[in-house]
């Protein structure tokens, strides 16, 4: 007989507290229930009033289950002073073939805490109505007819789309069970009930208990596999029970793992909006590639960020230390340094401050202070990803290039002293024999197609949608594999933050007939997820394919479950949004959270500075997210969009949104031309839309004044507190 765990059988604020005697007990039932009688060795007792459930005791800690022919389904854990209070608003509902457990909310308490001082609360509008749920079969009238459904219930039912938990989305919001339970029966079996309607009558809870064989039968249904985890051991069950974000991301689901095991004949393009799990796709992809590489010949798993590969490194030692023994986890620049040196060639950077030094006269000197706005970095921007960043040698080429991507748009005028700046750059950089990120890449495409570099038996990158031009090169040029069949190329468009704009066609990568899509959003809940699309809502983006546009339909990303909504917190100053945002943080760790899975993100590096010194002082510990290398961290995580790439986080706090302060000067220099202002404003949407998309729980913004445009724009997607 087996031990199965409902998905939500601890609630999440306890995870990490329960002893681990509970967990060894647990996987003791079976045993509990055999020849041996009933209790052998374990206090357990069947609950009165609640046919097919028994409780467990261990301690002051209590288990809920429910038990089958073929095994064991634990509903609830959690301590003796909340379990029996849950169990009463827990109710067993059907799912598909299957069953699973709905826990409707506690009764909400009046609210206490920072959150309590704003001076006026505007709650989050429901999104616009869906085309189609399993709801729809019923008209408005047939709806309002159930005891508890009222215009606010039914906006909200009408806009749940097809893809979400409705169970879990229903039993978030309401804290009538047997109302959750009837609308969870009308979304799941529609045809039952549209004949109730039809003959004048109303459905009922009593129509819907179940049987002992319905119930038997459902409990050993594949639809309930999607509910409950199976284990196999006091370890796993602590593990499962304990889990970590880190954890999570390294989960794989049947929907991905069709991609993981393909067998493609040639190079592969996986792609899917935020949380979709692309990393965790392109995590599993190399380890199954690492243990079907022929001889000695290892994987490459690389991305352009520089964190990600340290994280992937110790992920992938708690998935498979003997897949991680054949691949090559590396940063793409990493690499590039390797290739160089061991191709007997001298590698040395010229630092950040000294090549803005250079821009800077650069751009005076080559009278380009208007056309760039006078900032030095749109300047080194435009070379890394048109220029060097294409590996051009031919002005006209560059003149003549179809701009796309996010760069600024300018004339052949322009494009023409931009050119005699980059031949400039070049020349002051050879003098002082040194390179930039950009020339070390093109001079490693070089020595690659001499025969220099490790050959793979596959390549997985991820984050493509930032990479250069050169850099794609550089790696489809070090696969090995026959026809390029170990190459996948992972990574969403809406989600880049550098300039680019080039298809994979153009570099000859044809991957007609091996793109995969993933839909479902793993990560975000819906409100997460409808708060951070608003941000960006219409705007169209570059996905390595031959055209700009938005992303077609049926790809939006799908999430599974409502959550709370997302949070806008406007007040007068900087100073107050610093305090508040102390005082939030706070309350959540002390709520429970741990502080690890939190993230406090920023634009830029000065306003993750504030964010540290407000957090110390509100008692909160911190860490670098830049020093992040993906072991469980002890403080909050602080750091820029940028850093938080590839990443995730229970709860995500946003901080200096102010228009006043956001977009920051340096990326969006205010005397920029219109157009290349616009193009500017555009990837830094994108690039706080990346930011907002790391929540999986919980998004918190902030500003110190009036909201900066994007935010303001999608006010109706959030509860909006003004203090």
């Amino acid at each position: 007989m087996t031990v199965a765990l409902a998905k939500r059988a601890l609630p999440r604020h306890l995870m990490g507290q329960m002893p681990g005697e509970l967990a060894e007990a647990i996987e003791r039932l079976p045993e509990a229930f055999g020849q041996q009688g009933l209790g052998t060795n374990l206090d357990i007792k069947a609950l009165q009033g609640q046919p097919g459930l028994y409780r467990l005791r261990v301690g002051g800690w209590r288990a809920v289950f429910l038990r089958g022919a073929e095994g064991f389904l634990v509903g609830a854990i959690g301590p003796r002073r909340d379990i029996y209070e849950r169990v009463a608003r827990m109710r067993l509902a059907r799912k598909g073939t299957g069953l699973r457990l709905l826990e409707a909310r506690a009764p909400a308490e009046p609210e206490d805490g920072a959150r309590a001082r704003a001076a006026g609360t505007t709650r989050a509008r429901a999104p616009r109505p869906v085309e189609h749920n399993p709801l729809s079969p019923f008209s408005d009238a047939e709806l309002r007819k159930i005891g508890g459904v009222d215009d606010e219930l039914l906006a909200f039912l009408r806009a749940l789309p097809e893809s979400v938990d409705v169970a879990a989305a229903l039993g978030e919001r309401l804290e009538d069970a047997d109302l959750a339970l009837l609308l969870t029966d009308l979304w799941e079996r529609p045809r039952v009930h549209i004949s109730t309607f039809s003959d004048g009558d109303v459905p009922s809870v009593e129509a819907l208990l179940m049987g002992a064989d319905e119930l038997e039968e459902r409990l050993s249904a594949s639809d309930s596999a999607t509910e409950l985890v199976a284990t196999s051991g006091t370890s796993q069950i602590q593990r499962l029970l304990d889990g970590s974000i880190e954890e999570w991301m390294v989960y794989l689901h049947p929907t991905q793992r069709s991609i993981v095991q393909a067998a493609f004949n040639g190079p592969a393009r996986v792609r899917g909006g935020p949380g979709t799990g692309k990393t965790v796709v392109a995590l599993h992809r190399a380890r199954r590639l690492a243990r079907t590489a022929p001889g000695e010949q290892r994987i490459l798993l690389t991305t352009f960020l520089r964190t990600l590969p340290k994280v992937w490194h110790g992920l992938m030692g708690l998935m498979d230390a003997t897949a991680l023994a054949r691949l090559d986890v590396v940063n793409l620049d990493a690499l590039v340094a390797r290739i160089l040196r061991d191709a007997g060639e001298r590698v040395s950077y010229m630092e950040d401050e000294q090549r803005r030094s250079l821009a800077t006269a650069l751009v005076r000197r080559h009278g380009l202070e208007s056309a760039l706005g006078g900032n030095p970095t749109l300047l080194l921007e435009e070379l890394d990803a048109f220029v060097i960043g294409r590996g051009m040698r031919d002005p006209e080429e560059y003149f003549a290039l179809r701009r796309r991507g996010g760069g600024s748009p300018l004339a052949r005028p322009e494009r023409e002293r931009v050119w005699a700046a980059g031949e400039d750059y070049r020349r002051q950089l050879a003098r002082q024999r040194k390179l930039d990120y950009g020339l070390a890449r093109l001079r490693a495409l070089e020595l690659v197609r001499e025969g220099a570099g490790e050959r793979y038996a596959g390549v997985v990158v991820d984050e493509a949608q930032d990479l250069s031009e050169i850099s794609v090169r550089l790696l489809h040029g070090l696969d090995a594999s026959p026809g390029h069949s170990g190459l996948m190329i992972v990574g969403d468009g809406q989600q880049s933050i550098y300039p680019g704009g080039f298809s994979l066609r153009s570099l000859d990568i044809d991957v007609r007939g091996r793109g995969r899509v993933l839909t479902e959003n793993w990560r975000n809940t819906w409100s997460v997820w409808t708060a951070a699309r608003a941000i960006v809502e219409g705007e169209a983006f570059d996905d390595l394919d031959e055209d700009v546009g938005l992303r077609p339909t049926g790809e939006e990303p799908a999430p599974l479950t409502v959550g709370e909504p997302a949070e806008l917190h406007v007040l007068r100053s900087p100073a107050e949004e610093l305090e508040l945002l102390g005082a939030l943080v706070a309350e959540r760790v002390e709520a429970g959270i741990d502080a690890g899975d939190i993230a406090v993100l920023v634009d830029v590096r000065r306003k993750g500075a504030d964010a540290e010194r407000a957090l110390k002082a509100a008692g909160v510990p911190t860490e670098r997210l830049d020093q992040y290398e993906g072991e469980h961290a002890n403080g909050v995580l602080v750091g820029t969009f940028r850093r938080a790439k590839g990443l995730e986080f229970k709860e995500v706090f946003v901080p200096g949104l102010a228009a006043a302060e956001w977009p920051s000067r340096w990326f969006v220099p205010p005397d920029l031309p219109r157009e290349q202002r616009e193009e500017r404003l555009a990837l830094q949407r994108r690039t706080l839309f990346v930011g907002l998309t790391r929540a999986r729980d919980r998004l918190a913004l902030l500003t110190g004044g009036a909201p900066a445009a994007p935010v303001e724009r999608a006010r109706w997607a959030f509860d909006v507190r003004e203090y």
